[in-house]
């Protein structure tokens, strides 16, 4: 199961966490801590297509 991270968008709040969900899961909208509103964070792949480390020699 993926890990997404969440932040609150409550100025005062700023909760941020991560929570493990099934790819087919809903984004979580409600900040456990104020009730406000979340915003899923979206981190940066280390996966990349068609690309070889080993060069030609």
């Amino acid at each position: 199961m993926p890990t997404y991270g969440y932040k609150c968008q409550n100025k005062e709040c700023k909760f941020k966490f991560e929570a493990m969900q099934s790819i087919k899961a809903d984004a979580l909208t409600v900040c456990p801590k104020c009730g406000k509103e979340l915003k899923r964070i979206y981190y940066p792949s280390n996966f990349r297509f068609g690309i070889s480390k080993i060069k030609n020699q």
